[in-house]
């Protein structure tokens, strides 16, 4: 979506002090400018989405695909090294160790035999075995938090394929329960309408009435004076053909700042005009700003969410358009360590005394990381 910069429409007063402006001027102000904040969140959300898709396609994806491709190299490696003559017992149990925790880490190993073969030769259970009781387990777990059966436990070969099922099922059951609220509200506002006096009634549909007025009445001036068909000059006629499409658009979304925006460009409407506005014509628009605030909240944390899900970027702190690209350069650098690292395993594996050296290394790590972990875990207790 394609938004207009902040706003500089400001409602002033004699004096030009905030004291002299009514509620209704300050809300006004208040609303505008929290619109456009907003609005520009979103104009640097797309400013980034171009880059940061760049980076992330032409960088971040093909270092993780080359990062699985060199684990799987490594753990295969590694399996057909425990048979080497030339390691000693305690180097084949470290062997042993790394390839049944490297194969474990990638999760998934239903669609490759190899890998599976290596985790079931190296780890002390079986991998189809271990899958379907885990399986079984969250299933279990599942079925009662969704209140639903989820099928057999045979359907599913790991639990991601259990978990994106679940995800569909839970999905259509909110989009089920979303509608019967809807419709539940619906009826609560049919009966709450025929129980309304008809004098309420007939306030709340004249308020409707004057707000859908107030938007025709500048549309209707817009839509005159940007007509394209008026304009002899080819380039104003496309920059009005543009402009009257911007103006339908936010017709259509009651997007009333955009709207006495281009009042303002066309010098339809001055600051003068805005100010000698009556409170009961600022109280519609409130009424129409606020609905657009709401509106634009929602886009921002679509926004935000389409970063942190849909590329699987998970920072500590809130992503904001400001943070979202160093982030990303930040996981390009760690990613492309973790390769050099894999890279630099991999040669020890090609002459037997790095190979040694290298285990021994690996299991010195080991048995500082189980250390670290039984102190954590002892301190917990206290």
């Amino acid at each position: 979506m394609s938004v207009s910069p902040t706003s500089t429409i400001v409602l002033g007063a004699s004096g030009s002090s905030d004291a002299q402006l009514s509620r209704e001027q300050q809300t006004f102000n208040t609303l505008v400018g929290q619109i456009g904040q907003r609005r520009e969140v979103l104009l640097a959300w797309e400013r980034v989405v171009p880059d940061f898709q760049q980076a992330f396609s032409g960088q971040l994806l093909p270092l993780r695909e080359a990062a699985d491709a060199l684990s799987r190299r490594l753990i295969l490696a590694l399996d057909a090294q425990f048979d080497n003559a030339a390691l000693s017992s305690a180097d084949r149990r470290t062997v042993s160790s790394l390839v049944a925790s490297l194969a474990g880490e990638r999760g998934d190993l239903s669609d490759d035999e190899a890998l599976k073969t290596a985790f079931n030769r190296h780890s002390a259970s079986d991998y189809d075995e271990d899958a379907a009781e885990e399986v079984a387990t969250m299933k279990a777990e599942l079925e009662e938090l969704l209140g639903q059966s989820l099928g057999r436990d045979e359907d599913f070969r790991s639990t991601g394929e259990l978990l994106r099922h679940a995800r569909r099922l839970w999905t259509n059951q909110q989009a089920q329960e979303a509608a019967r609220k809807e419709a539940r509200a619906e009826r609560r506002a049919e009966r709450a309408k025929a129980k309304k006096p008809a004098a309420s009634l007939q306030r709340r549909e004249a308020l409707q009435a004057e707000l859908n007025q107030s938007l025709r009445e500048i549309y209707r001036k817009l839509a005159s004076a940007l007509h394209p068909d008026r304009e002899q000059d080819p380039e104003l006629k496309l920059r009005k053909t543009a402009m009257l499409q911007a103006v339908n658009q936010a017709y259509d979304k009651q997007d009333l700042l955009h709207l006495l925006e281009v009042q303002i460009e066309l010098q339809q409407l001055d600051r003068n005009g805005l100010n000698d506005l009556g409170d009961d014509r600022l109280r519609h628009y409130n009424k129409l700003l606020r609905e657009q605030l709401e509106e634009l909240e929602q886009e921002v944390t679509q926004a935000e969410g389409q970063f942190a899900n849909g590329y699987g970027i998970r920072p500590l702190q809130r992503l904001t358009p400001e943070t979202a690209l160093a982030l990303l350069r930040q996981e390009i650098a760690r990613q492309a360590g973790i390769n050099s690292a894999i890279e630099f395993d991999l040669a020890q594996l090609g002459n037997i005394k790095l190979f040694k050296q290298w285990l021994k290394e690996k299991k010195r790590r080991m048995k500082d990381a189980g250390r670290e972990r039984w102190e954590l875990d002892a301190g917990s207790a206290y």
